[in-house]
């Protein structure tokens, strides 16, 4: 992200993984799983503003920058990672990677859409 001219920080707190142009940003990763999809792990509600959420497949790489609000109306509190239907922790976010959740369109999709979003920001700083 600093190779595309976007002020990088290390958050204050676990809270977050980094400060990506004044946006506290938590970072998850997923390689593409044979089924061909991805599965973004260990959602929490903690404090931090975007979610970055970088898919790597054999051919391809994505990259989504998701809002708090956004993940609270679809991931949070609704797709539990552990303890079944009950679970209040920890979430993920898993789609098929040739089809992304319609939600996910404004979010990005390609790398430079996701840099296009988080350049915004900076440029409004």
């Amino acid at each position: 992200m600093r190779g595309q001219g976007l002020d990088v920080t290390r958050s204050p707190n676990s809270d977050a993984d980094r400060v990506i142009a004044g946006k506290r940003v938590e970072i998850k990763f997923s390689t593409l799983w044979e089924s061909g999809v991805y599965e973004l792990q260990q959602l929490r509600d903690q404090n931090y503003e975007f979610a970055v959420c970088l898919g790597i497949s054999p051919f391809d790489a994505h990259c989504w920058v998701i809002s708090k609000a956004v993940l609270r109306k679809h991931v949070i509190g609704h797709t539990p990672q552990h303890t079944g239907k009950g679970g209040t922790d920890t979430f993920w976010l898993s789609f098929d990677a040739s089809r992304p959740h319609a939600w996910l369109a404004a979010c990005g999709g390609r790398l430079a859409d996701a840099y296009d979003i988080m350049r915004k920001w900076q440029a409004k700083r």
